[in-house]
């Protein structure tokens, strides 16, 4: 009578080969650590596998039991979110790959942390405090804007005139040649005729006369 008692032994495999069927009690190098099949498997060993328990990891001794120093994957696979400012969908993460995670939501602030001074950049204005709480229709101006900044320096007519080196002009009227405006030579004829005998009779003039 012969009895078929299976594998009584531990038989050394060496490495592990993901091309290979592993019978129970077949020991092989994984990782860094020595593997013993429970089952018949082609599974790759991972700490919590259930056709593999670790028998010895490098460095010291095992059995199946506590953390390995090195692994291709999680033996339990974990979800991981992000929260706070930003929300996202629970990713489950195994090791095995990079993970993304895909942004679903972002929290909007309703105001600034610390509110802001606007103002216009004239010579003298006011500022206005500004925390993005409601729109700012009007700021507050006052003052001039200065001639390099392409205004008149100035808030009446006549200094605006002198810091703009505009001269003063004074109106008279010639019923002979026209109308004459003197100060600086400029003179407005009636017709062109007219105009020509302005510019004959007046030295240095910018004549104008109706089209």
């Amino acid at each position: 009578m012969i009895y078929n008692l299976g594998r009584i032994g531990f038989v050394f495999e060496g490495d592990w080969d993901s091309n290979k069927t592993y019978k129970k009690l077949s020991v092989v190098t994984y990782d860094g650590g020595l593997w013993c099949a429970q089952n018949l498997t082609v599974e790759e060993p991972y700490e919590g596998s259930t056709d593999w328990i670790l028998m010895l990891q490098a460095g010291g001794s095992g059995g199946g039991s506590g953390p390995a120093t090195t692994a291709t994957k999680l033996a339990t696979p974990r979800d991981i979110s992000v929260s706070g400012l930003v929300t996202s969908t629970p990713q489950a993460f195994d090791g095995t790959k990079n993970l993304v995670i895909p942004v679903t939501g972002v929290q909007k602030a309703d105001k600034l942390t610390t509110s802001r001074s606007l103002k216009v950049d004239l010579e003298s204005t006011a500022t206005v405090s500004f925390d993005g709480s409601a729109d700012l229709v009007n700021i507050p101006i006052s003052g001039v804007l200065a001639v390099a900044n392409g205004g008149t320096g100035s808030t009446s007519a006549s200094a605006a005139k002198t810091n703009l080196n505009i001269p003063s002009v004074t109106k008279t009227t010639n019923t002979t040649l026209g109308t004459e405006v003197t100060g600086p030579k400029i003179v407005i004829a009636t017709t062109e005729s007219n105009a020509s005998t302005i510019s004959t009779a007046t030295t240095d003039a910018i004549v104008f006369y109706p089209a």
